[in-house]
């Protein structure tokens, strides 16, 4: 249900409103892939051979890119809207001449009272076939998207009652601006506000943030380790892929040569190119330029930046390989590394299949969750701290990533057996850290560093002479110790259970080989990202006053509610589909 807040004491609600639309989504959902690890099950995902194809995969997520930025500049360009066909927009659909409201209602006084919810509602259902969406998708009636126009629609009228002003046209600018403010107010919910929340920022709302697509950023940052494949030897690399960046932002073609160049000599003529000065820019020539230490003069000839470009293109990673989680962290331009972030649909039921949006959803919640761990991995402590605590923290957390990494590959193999040989060392690592980061004393790590795992006398299973259970139950993780080792029916199994469920198939008295493998069940997959983030957030929490931890507990606490909000539509689905279980 739509939740609807009281709205503030002035709303500013002129002509009318255009739309916003969400990039990352679309090209998130697009190429996000997802694994789980209870019942560690079959894997739906790409085929692996995707030499030959991604290229232009890479190319078609480019103009993608371009065609929906180009939509939102059309939108900008309409000086007044009608609430609905700014509601559509707004919600990523582009209205067509189906939901132009009747004269009778336009030509009422702003006094009388009208619900554009109603009229939306009357139009919906004469619908009979899909609009367009502003990445050029087709929109069917039952689409999240009309879900998201309907819960605009309702909370404009809420605020149109509350003024007693009901308004037939809007400011495209206010009215997108009125609605994303109220939105991270929480006083309205829709299902897609990423549709919203990027067409605030193309009015320049979310200063924070920028309108250059996340992905240009995380393939072309100047801090990325790809711009040394893109531009091996040029001493203009940084300034050239910085132009090509905000030309692909303003819609640009990727070989848009004429635009790329204006843009170097915006570049150096702002002195955002240090050391260099500007000497003279011919559009048909080139640019001239002067390193001002050495006082020498060196010339950038547009038919040279034009073949650049080409070179650049052709050397483009491709889309799987910038998901591999192994990759160095790419540092934006606001200074905080790019993690793509992982969309709940909260409508996603109803379209779902066992290995479908769900294995998906798993999949990209454990790669996204691994890059917030290898960026905790990083942060380092005070000299007053203790430095083999910081150290014994530090590299279990370094221990954890790469078994969440080892996880992700496994699943994109399909050998989801084999996941499940890595539960009880990466349950053991998040105790550890959680453990380590809460109670931690000179004692404790000393008894770590002296850890015998063959004195089974003194050790108990575990350091300090403590069971992991006992450490687990200390630190509020008993439920997972529970799901782990609690049973025969746990994610961690011993030796003969695990031979058992995966690889041993009882045939009468006989056992012989089980040579299938298993489905996944996502679930386990999104509890073990919920506790891995829970650690490592206990250990963030330790530091203060370091550049960027505010932002990324915020961030930390963020992905932790989605996950939360994935396991809540998990447990859905499989009430859904089989209720008698649940």
């Amino acid at each position: 249900m739509e939740r609807i807040g009281t709205p503030g004491p002035r709303l500013f609600l002129n002509p009318l409103g255009c739309t916003g639309i969400n990039v990352e989504a679309i090209l998130t959902r697009r190429f996000s892939f997802c694994v789980t690890m209870s019942a560690f099950v079959r894997h739906y995902s790409p085929t692996e051979n995707m030499r030959d194809r991604t290229r232009e995969r890479f190319q078609q997520m480019l103009d993608a890119t371009t065609s929906v930025y180009d939509s939102i500049g059309r939108c900008l360009a309409k000086p007044e809207w009608t609430p609905i066909q700014g509601a559509l927009m707004l919600s990523g659909i582009w209205p067509s001449s189906h939901w132009i409201e009747s004269d009778s209602v336009d030509r009422q006084p702003t006094t009388a009272p009208i619900s554009h919810r109603e009229t939306f509602e009357k139009l919906l259902s004469q619908l009979r076939r899909p609009e367009n969406g502003l990445d050029k998708e087709p929109v069917p009636s039952n689409s999240s998207r009309f879900r998201n126009a309907r819960g605009i629609l309702t909370f404009w009228d809420h605020c149109c009652e509350h003024q007693s002003q009901y308004f037939h046209d809007v400011n495209s600018k206010e009215f997108t601006e009125f609605l994303a403010k109220e939105h991270r107010k929480g006083n309205f919910f829709i299902p897609e506000p990423n549709w919203l929340e990027l067409f605030a920022e193309k009015c320049g709302l979310n200063s924070r943030t920028t309108i250059v697509p996340s992905v240009v950023h995380e393939l072309f940052s100047s801090n990325s380790q790809s711009n040394e494949n893109l531009i091996p030897k040029h001493r203009l690399r940084d300034v050239i892929l910085k132009a090509w960046i905000s030309a692909k932002a303003d819609g640009c073609a990727s070989n848009n040569t004429d635009q790329v160049l204006i843009r170097i000599k915006r570049i150096i003529e702002a002195g955002e190119a240090k050391g260099l000065k500007l000497i003279r820019y011919d559009k048909k020539i080139g640019i001239e330029y002067q390193e001002t230490d050495s006082g020498k003069v060196y010339t950038l000839l547009r038919d040279s930046l034009a073949r650049q470009l080409r070179r650049m293109i052709a050397r483009q990673p491709t889309a799987e390989s910038l998901r591999d989680p192994r990759l160095s962290l790419t540092v934006t331009i606001d200074g905080f590394p790019y993690i793509r972030r992982t969309i709940v649909d909260s409508d996603l039921i109803g379209e779902l299949s066992p290995n479908t949006n769900l294995i998906r959803l798993a999949r990209d919640f454990t790669i996204e969750s691994s890059r917030y761990i290898q960026l905790s991995s990083n942060l380092q402590g005070s000299k007053d701290d203790h430095i083999m605590k910081h150290a014994i923290i530090i590299g279990n957390l370094t221990k954890l990533w790469k078994l969440l990494v080892a996880t992700d590959i496994l699943a994109a193999h399909k050998t989801t057996e084999a996941l499940a040989t890595l539960m009880s060392p990466i349950f053991e690592t998040i105790v550890d850290i959680k453990y380590l980061a809460t109670h931690a004393t000179p004692e404790l790590v000393s008894s770590y560093i002296a850890r015998n795992p063959a004195d089974k006398l003194n050790n108990k299973e575990n350091w300090n002479s403590l069971s992991l259970e006992f450490k687990a139950r200390s630190v509020d993780f008993g439920d997972l110790y529970d799901q782990a080792f609690g049973d025969s029916n746990g994610l961690a199994l011993n030796p003969w259970e695990h031979l058992t469920r995966y690889h041993l198939a009882l045939d009468g008295d006989t056992y012989r080989a089980k040579l299938s493998w298993a489905e996944l069940d996502p679930s386990p997959l999104l509890t073990l990202n919920k506790y891995s983030l829970n650690a490592t957030m206990t250990f963030v929490n330790t530091f203060s006053n370091v550049p960027f931890i505010e932002e990324l507990r915020r961030r930390i606490s963020d992905l932790h509610s989605r996950i939360l909000a994935a396991q809540e539509i998990f447990e859905q689905y499989m009430y859904t589909r089989w209720p008698e279980a649940t």
